[in-house]
């Protein structure tokens, strides 16, 4: 029996990083410049918590907890909105895209009679640089491993489905080799 699970992403647009996509993966998701938010900004002027990712219904809900520096949410400041796939909003200096990735699961019996689950297909838009085995071939040994530890991390971020990701083909991987700046 297949399953189709709905995972919340945040693709980081505009800001360092080497992991520019965040699943939503608990409920009180903090933004800010604290060490307990699950998105660190590190400019200045970022309060430790400034703002705070929760489900509404059948999406999320971004609110601000100060005015500084301002929520913007498609071109609104505002500082309380509700994020629908394929928003931007920016923070400061910083730019996000709320996006929902669509991953199947196949549930397993516990007799181990069922057939070996598929890895998942993720929408193209989630991966925008998805890197092609010609394309691997031209890359040193230190870029193939940091381009593996992004997309193993992508994964696990993406949640923990250990039956799954056993089976992953290694050419399979969408490859992302994008440096936000």
């Amino acid at each position: 029996m297949k399953i189709t699970l709905k995972k919340p992403v945040l693709r980081i647009v505009r800001g360092k990083t080497q992991y520019p996509l965040r699943a939503i993966d608990i409920d009180e998701y903090l933004i800010g410049g604290g060490s307990s938010c699950q998105l660190q900004l590190s400019a200045d002027g970022v309060p430790m918590i400034f703002a705070i990712i929760k489900p509404d219904a059948e999406a999320h809900c971004i609110e601000a907890m100060f005015p500084y520096p301002e929520l913007v949410v498609n071109g609104a400041v505002t500082r309380r909105s509700r994020l629908q796939p394929g928003d931007e909003f920016s923070i400061g200096n910083y730019r996000f895209e709320y996006l929902i990735a669509e991953v199947e699961h196949e549930l397993r019996t516990t007799d181990g009679e069922s057939e070996p689950a598929q890895a998942p297909k993720l929408e193209d838009s989630v991966f925008p640089n998805r890197v092609s085995k010609v394309e691997t071939k031209h890359l040193s040994a230190a870029q193939l491993v940091e381009k593996l530890e992004q997309e193993l991390n992508l994964l696990d971020d993406l949640g923990h489905y250990d039956d799954i990701i056993d089976e992953f083909q290694f050419d399979e991987l969408p490859g992302s080799d994008r440096r936000i700046a």
